[in-house]
């Protein structure tokens, strides 16, 4: 399994092709037109789904014939919210797709517990037919909650990322924008749905029809920088110190142990006097001050994503005590851990 981290886009959609071989999704010399089943999950982001249809439009258009066509879907073929708040019309619920049917989950950037878990025994069905299924944005805590992950790593949006790695810690997220395997990709939401949809063309149609789309919509220069996109918290804070960012990190990977000061000083190999100033000097706060806000962050996104009592949740976040946990809690946000989940 190959993240996004190829390099510019002609050379990279030949490498992709080379990679895929013909058994498992090659171009299609037939030239047949290639149905895609936009599944729309409650919060799905209206940008995502607007940049893959967007995408799939122009290559219709750069090709001169339809070369994709596209359906929608909800949990219940009614219509569903976007995370605009508006209610977006789909054509149907799930129903039986032919295996060449590409399907494509699209939710928001956080995930809310249970849901679109009743489309769990129709994803099941849809993967044992064949057909290839992503996921776009939290879509894959779908995937991974159906069991039916199959990439050797994810691509999950920031905000999601500590509920995921708590709900699911066998499963490797990776740093990049998009991961597939022969049957499977997930991608992180908002523009990089472009990306994902060049990579379907890639594989369904050709390389030359995905580098011309990317061309005739502009995106030729903003698809190479994507490469370089990281969903590391590291970058979220804007830190561009490298030995901060190796410290945040170990931070991020010790919340449950917490590591010392001067323990992670010298994991990164300087003093801890040197490691206390740069702290400062970068972000204006200690080491410790540091620390406790991504314990905090996490908690919060772990009261808004999972169903894990708050009492779970402090220990998760590296706070041995719930009281203290509490107190801290509402001294960051300004409310409790129990109005934010109510």
């Amino acid at each position: 399994m190959e993240g996004w981290n190829a390099g510019l886009p002609n050379q990279h959609a030949i490498d992709m092709t080379a990679q895929i071989g013909k058994s498992d999704f090659a171009p299609d010399p037939t030239e047949r037109e290639h149905t895609l089943l936009f599944v729309l999950l409650p919060q799905f982001s209206q940008l995502s789904f607007t940049a893959s249809v967007e995408t799939l439009v122009r290559a219709n258009d750069v090709a001169g014939r339809r070369v994709f066509s596209w359906t929608t879907c909800s949990v219940d073929g009614g219509p569903v919210r976007s995370s605009l708040g508006m209610a977006f019309p789909v054509d149907h619920g799930p129903a039986e797709v032919h295996r060449d049917t590409v399907v494509i989950l699209i939710g928001g950037n956080r995930y809310e517990a249970g849901q679109g878990v009743q489309m769990t025994p129709w994803l099941r069905r849809v993967d044992r037919a064949g057909c290839m299924i992503g996921a776009i944005g939290s879509a894959t805590f779908l995937l991974a909650g159906a069991s039916l992950l199959r990439c050797a790593s994810v691509a999950v949006p920031w905000e999601s990322v500590d509920s995921f790695a708590e709900t699911f810690p066998e499963i490797e997220m990776s740093d990049g924008v998009l991961t597939q395997s022969p049957r499977q990709f997930t991608a992180l939401g908002g523009v990089f749905a472009i990306d994902l949809m060049l990579l379907l063309m890639s594989r369904l149609c050709s390389a030359k029809i995905a580098d011309d789309v990317a061309k005739h919509a502009n995106y030729v220069h903003v698809r190479r920088l994507n490469r370089h996109a990281s969903t590391k918290r590291s970058w979220r804070l804007g830190v561009k110190n490298g030995v901060l960012r190796d410290a945040i990190n170990l931070m991020e990977a010790n919340l449950e142990e917490k590591r010392s000061t001067e323990a992670i000083a010298r994991c990164i190999g300087i003093s801890q006097r040197q490691y206390q100033r740069i702290c400062k000097r970068e972000l204006g706060r200690t080491p410790t001050q540091i620390y406790r806000q991504i314990q905090l962050e996490k908690a919060k996104c772990l009261l808004l994503q999972t169903p894990l009592s708050i009492s779970e949740i402090a220990l998760a976040s590296g706070f041995a005590s719930p009281s203290n946990f509490a107190r801290l809690f509402r001294r960051h946000f300004g409310i409790t851990a129990h109005e934010l989940r109510s």
